[in-house]
């Protein structure tokens, strides 16, 4: 293949998201072309740029369902330096394998972003159920909490699904958990009645 420029891997850079080898490697990302994917790899070639849209090749493999080409990508270091991306573009689009494959090859199953959120507040409060069994098959915590205290039960209880907060509950979400505005999943759920009641 033509020589490949090697820029510094200590994180995203979006400056370099135009050139031409960049794109180059967004678009054999896109289409799954591993061989190619491995040899921009192997080379030293940043994998963690961002293209013009913001997006990095972690990313974009997500997006256009590459399960082998996002493993690929993190065997060789690729990481979401905004860490809610790469999660919660995969439970957005249901992508159940690539979550698999972000358990497997990445390990970080209670991520958090800037917020607090967890994979689990992010498949609960989008009422993912099969992204949610999946989470909690290989171990992600039902109870985990957000900065503001709130687990994935309260996430879902005023919006979600009745399949979703029973999956829940079933393997042991707490509906008794205080925020900290002291509100429990069961406030929540009475506030909202309430309200309806009103209308």
């Amino acid at each position: 293949m033509p020589k490949i420029k090697s820029h510094s891997t200590s994180g995203p850079n979006q400056n370099h998201g135009c050139n031409k080898d960049f794109s180059r490697l967004c678009m054999v990302v896109i289409h799954g072309k591993l061989k190619v994917i491995e040899d921009f790899c192997e080379s030293g070639y940043d994998i963690n740029q961002l293209e013009k849209e913001g997006y990095s090749p972690l990313q974009l493999a997500v997006i256009h369902n590459k399960p082998k080409v996002v493993k690929m990508l993190l065997d060789f270091g690729a990481f979401d330096a905004r860490k809610r991306n790469t999660w919660r573009t995969a439970i957005i689009h249901g992508r159940i394998n690539i979550v698999k494959v972000i358990i497997q090859s990445a390990g970080y199953i209670n991520i958090r972003d800037e917020k607090g959120y967890a994979p689990m507040h992010w498949a609960a409060f989008l009422n993912k159920i099969h992204i949610l069994e999946t989470l909690i098959k290989f171990g992600a915590g039902i109870n985990e909490c957000d900065i503001f205290g709130n687990t994935p039960l309260h996430k879902v209880t005023t919006h979600g699904s009745s399949n979703v907060i029973k999956l829940l509950l079933d393997h042991g979400a707490n509906p008794n958990y205080s925020n900290h505005n002291g509100n429990t999943p069961l406030h929540l759920v009475a506030a909202l009645k309430g309200k309806e009641n009103a209308l």
